[in-house]
C-alpha cells in the first residue's frame, strides 16, 4: 500500500535565498501564523511569471492520501473527520493553567471576508478532567469520564460527561444543555436542560429544581479518535520512504538537517522525504501545490517555521521523531486548515516560549508541552497536554470543509 498517490504535475523543490531585506519576520515573503491575510503567491517571486502562474508546478497535483484500516484516505478528509475539536486529549486532561477556546474560519479570511468568532471551539477528553484553573470554552465540552474541578468552567454550548461532577469552591456554568452520567456535587448552573440518570443525586447548592431535570440514561463515547485504525502513520512513513519524488528533483534526505542561516525552501506538489530538520535560524516553506513532507527523524526549530501556501496548496508534515520549537518563534501558517502536522512517535512535542502556532496538529501518542503557554490557531489532538501558562486555542472551522476536494462532505460542528 502506498501512502500517497502520484501527483499529476511537474515537481521541483529547491532552497531559495531570502529576499533582500528579509529578516525573522519575513515581510517580503508574506504573512506568518496569526496574520490577518491568508498566505498567497508573490508575483515578484522568480518561480511565478507575470500572469501569476507557477512555472515550476503546472497544477496543484493529486490530493495527499494516507493509509487507514479501510485503505488510503485523503489527508484533508481525515483532518475533517478527526479534527472537529479545538482541543482533544486522548488520555486524562489535567489543567493547571487557564484554557480559552474560540473559533474562526480561515477560508473567510482568505477571501477578504470577516473571519469572525464562532462557537464551534469544542474541547474533548477520553478520560477524566482534573482542573485547578479556569476553562472558558467557546463551544461544547465532552468528557468520557467524570470531572473534578476547583477552577471555574464557563461553557458556551453543551456539556457532556460520562461520570460524576465534583465542583469545589467554584462553579460551573453551561450555556446549553448538560448531560451528566453521575451525581453532581457543588454549584452547577445550566441554561438549558440537565440530563441525569435516574437516582443520580444533585447537590442542594446547585439549586436546580427537579422540573429542570430530564431523568434518562446518559452515555458519552470517547470523543477523540486516537487509535491507529484512524490513520497508520508508521505505514505512511515507510511507504513514503519506499516511493517518493526525491530523485526526480535531486533532493537529498539531509538537505534541511543542519541549517545555520535563514533558509527558504520551495516545495511543489509531490512526496518528499527528509532524514531530519534542524534549523538554527528561521525556516520558510513556500508551498506551491499539494505536498507531503515526511521527516523520518526529529524536527528541531530554533528560529521558527513559516509556511506560505499558494491558493489551494496544502502541506502535510509527517514527523517520525519528535517536534521541538524553541525561542517563542512563530510556527505554521495563516491558513491552519491547510497545514497539517502528523506526529507518529511518542516523544514529547515541545513548544517553548509561548509561540504563535498555526496548524492542525495530530499527536495521538505524544504529550504536548508548553511551559510558557501556547497560542494555537487550528486544532490539537494529543495524548495529553501540559501547559505552564494560558493555553489559547482559536479553532479553524475551515477544517470542517477541507475534505471537499476529495468528495468528503462538510463535517458537522460538535453539537
Amino acid at each position: 500500500m502506498t501512502a500517497v498517490a502520484a501527483a499529476a504535475c511537474n515537481r521541483d523543490i529547491g532552497l531559495l535565498p531570502v529576499p533582500s531585506g528579509g529578516d525573522a519576520t519575513h515581510p517580503d515573503l508574506g504573512p506568518g501564523p496569526g496574520a490577518d491575510a491568508s498566505d498567497a503567491s508573490d508575483a515578484s517571486h522568480p518561480a511565478v511569471d507575470a500572469t501569476g502562474m507557477n512555472r515550476i508546478c503546472a497544477g496543484l497535483g493529486d490530493p495527499i492520501r494516507l493509509p487507514t484500516a479501510t485503505g488510503p484516505v485523503c489527508a484533508s478528509a481525515l483532518a475533517a473527520r478527526g479534527g472537529r475539536f479545538a482541543l482533544c486529549s486522548c488520555d486524562d486532561l489535567e489543567v493547571t493553567a487557564p484554557i480559552h477556546t474560540d473559533s474562526f474560519d480561515s477560508n473567510l479570511r482568505s477571501t477578504g471576508g470577516d473571519a469572525g468568532v464562532g462557537s464551534g471551539a469544542a474541547i474533548g477528553c477520553n478520560g477524566v478532567l482534573s482542573s485547578s484553573a479556569p476553562i472558558l470554552a467557546g463551544g461544547p465540552l465532552y468528557f468520557a469520564s467524570g470531572i473534578a474541578t476547583t477552577g471555574h468552567l464557563e461553557v458556551a454550548r453543551s456539556f457532556r460527561s460520562n461520570g460524576a461532577m465534583v465542583i469545589i469552591n467554584t462553579d460551573v456554568h453551561v450555556g446549553g444543555d448538560a448531560f451528566v452520567g453521575g451525581s453532581i456535587s457543588g454549584i452547577l448552573r445550566v441554561d438549558g436542560t440537565l440530563h441525569l440518570p435516574p437516582g443520580a443525586g444533585v447537590d442542594p447548592a446547585a439549586m436546580i429544581p427537579e422540573t429542570s431535570i430530564r431523568r434518562e440514561a446518559v452515555s458519552v463515547a470517547p470523543p477523540c479518535d486516537c487509535g491507529s485504525a484512524f490513520v497508520d502513520l508508521g505505514l505512511a512513513i515507510a511507504s513514503s520512504v519506499a516511493v517518493n519524488d526525491n530523485a526526480l528533483v535531486g533532493l537529498s534526505m539531509d538537505a534541511l538537517a543542519a541549517l545555520k542561516t535563514t533558509t527558504a525552501a520551495e516545495i511543489t506538489c509531490g512526496t518528499y522525504v527528509l532524514s531530519a530538520i534542524d534549523a538554527q535560524q528561521p525556516l520558510i516553506l513556500i508551498v506551491r501545490g499539494r505536498a507531503l513532507l515526511v521527516v523520518t527523524g526529529d524536527v528541531a526549530l530554533r528560529g521558527g517555521l513559516t509556511v506560505l501556501l499558494d491558493p489551494g496548496a496544502e502541506l502535510d508534515l509527517l514527523i517520525g521523531g519528535r517536534l521541538m520549537a524553541s525561542g517563542g518563534n512563530a510556527f505554521g501558517s495563516a491558513a491552519p486548515a491547510r497545514f497539517r502536522v502528523w506526529i507518529a512517535g511518542a516523544d514529547s512535542v515541545v513548544f517553548d516560549g509561548a509561540p504563535a502556532v498555526g496548524a492542525m496538529i495530530r499527536a495521538p501518542n505524544a504529550a504536548v508541552t508548553a511551559s510558557s503557554g501556547l497560542r494555537l490557531s487550528g486544532g490539537l489532538v494529543a495524548r495529553s497536554v501540559i501547559s505552564g501558562a494560558e493555553l489559547d486555542v482559536h479553532f479553524d472551522e475551515a477544517v470542517l470543509s477541507s475534505g471537499m476536494p476529495c468528495g468528503e462532505p462538510t463535517a458537522t460542528a460538535v453539537p
